[in-house]
């Protein structure tokens, strides 16, 4: 059994008008990309990460072809909710609406085998910003106003703070979850990135480290990401050993999978 990766494949079968080609040549025709690729590598028995931004619709319903498509490729998908997965409602309807292949992730952690997945969707945190690292296709790289970082006074600020503390509960609540049993392998999802390209220490990172037997921890979100950075993410030192910080987006990964374990 292989453990992948792929978060953000923004499927649209539903909402056509969500095309993702209008963000760039490298989304072109990417569903059947991701397809291709997805078929070559993984086996039925396998598992892939889906840490968000699964689907462009707005409801259960509407999303019922993408999740449909989904479940036709190989392996069982573990997601969590991304910023833009507003089909995902309330946890258990959800669940009872997922085919047989989707697993879903939301204030708990799941075992399959040797590993134990946990995780939350996250938010922007208010203390850094991964935009500054973003090619927005301008001469000196620089993000939008829209997306720098406001002081700590500001009402901006203080808006992301209380979402991200309260995804940090979240977190806290899905690693409760975790099964006590010595040997299990821990891998975290989460759709936005909890730290910055070059591993800055964060509360979010800290709170992840804490969890004996965390290996890797994925994450999407991010798209157009720099591809001059002197790094882009890797791996922190823990107090439990080292610990794998992987960016997933499907543009990153050129919509192919990437091997986890």
């Amino acid at each position: 059994m292989a453990i992948w990766a792929l978060s953000d494949p923004h499927l649209s079968l539903s909402a056509p008008d969500k095309g993702m080609e209008v963000f760039g040549p490298q989304w072109k025709e990417h569903m059947p990309r991701i397809a291709r690729s997805w078929q070559r590598v993984v086996l039925g028995s396998d598992i892939v990460l889906m840490p968000g931004d699964v689907s462009w619709s707005a409801s259960l319903p509407q999303a019922a072809p993408d999740l449909k498509w989904l479940d036709s490729l190989p392996g069982t998908k573990v997601l969590v909710q991304g910023n833009h997965d507003h089909w995902w409602g309330p946890i258990g309807k959800t669940r009872a609406a997922m085919p047989r292949t989707i697993r879903l992730i939301q204030n708990d952690a799941l075992r399959l085998g040797k590993f134990v997945f946990f995780g939350t969707r996250l938010w922007d945190s208010p203390d850094f910003s991964t935009a500054e690292a973003v090619d927005w296709n301008t001469p000196d790289k620089r993000p939008p106003e829209k997306y720098a970082l406001k002081g700590p006074d500001h009402p901006e600020t203080a808006a992301r703070r209380e979402i991200w503390n309260r995804e940090m509960e979240r977190l806290k609540l899905s690693i409760a979850a975790i099964p006590k049993e010595p040997g299990l392998r821990k891998i975290a999802l989460l759709h936005y990135p909890p730290t910055t390209c070059d591993l800055r220490d964060t509360d979010a990172t800290a709170l992840l480290e804490s969890v004996e037997g965390l290996t890797d921890v994925v994450f999407g979100h991010i798209h157009s990401l720099r591809r001059d950075l002197p790094q882009a993410f890797g791996t922190r030192e823990g107090p439990h050993g080292p610990v794998n910080y992987r960016l997933c987006s499907a543009d990153w990964l050129g919509m192919a999978p990437v091997r986890i374990v």
